[in-house]
């Protein structure tokens, strides 16, 4: 059909992430998780990511397994299939570490339970400012707080998958910008997490 001879060309076009790209891009994650006091914390790039069950594509940035205490990036979201230049890139990576590391630090008790219910707290009262999605590429919705955006993108993900999403999005806008988190409680709880 159609459709599939395009999806096949679509796939033959997208490049390689070249290895200097991918040496430059582990080195600055490296040098990032270090800052966060986080080093201990292992990388993987992977091509994609697959749903287990059906086996197609999906469009996962980044997960952060468990198990293994290791933040897994997907080259072709990170690189928009071999599309952008090597700066957008590691961009990207590291805007992808910056959610995905939030997760860890939950993993490892970074973060102690008052500090998590304030967080909880923040992002279930915190609206998501609209510069924010503006600079990611994604739709705003005026008056949403974190908690309900998280909702949106993670409906498959119980309350407490969705608070912890709704965080590791808020730290993510923070380290993009810190002018677009104003309340000073996420502030405190993240530089003393950054600072330890």
């Amino acid at each position: 059909t159609p459709e599939e001879v395009a999806a096949i060309e679509a796939e033959a076009a997208r490049e390689e992430v070249p290895k200097a790209t991918l040496t430059k891009a582990m080195n600055a994650l490296s040098a990032r998780l270090e800052k966060l006091n986080m080093g201990d914390v292992n990388m993987e790039f992977i091509k994609h990511f697959t749903d287990p069950e059906t086996g197609e594509i999906t469009m996962d940035e980044a997960k952060y397994n468990e198990d293994l205490q290791k933040i897994i990036f997907s080259l072709d979201i990170a690189s928009d299939g071999g599309r952008l230049g090597e700066a957008e890139t590691i961009n990207n990576m590291l805007s992808h570490m910056d959610h995905e590391i939030v997760h860890a630090m939950r993993d490892l008790d970074l973060i102690n339970e008052q500090e998590w219910n304030e967080l909880r707290r923040f992002v279930m009262r915190a609206k998501v400012p609209k510069a924010f999605t503006d600079a990611r590429g994604q739709d705003w919705i005026k008056g949403e707080t974190w908690f309900e955006r998280a909702k949106r993108y993670y409906p498959e993900r119980g309350t407490e998958g969705q608070v912890e999403e709704a965080v590791a999005e808020a730290f993510r806008a923070n380290e993009l910008n810190p002018s677009f988190i104003k309340e000073k409680a996420p502030k405190t709880i993240w530089g003393k997490i950054k600072n330890f």
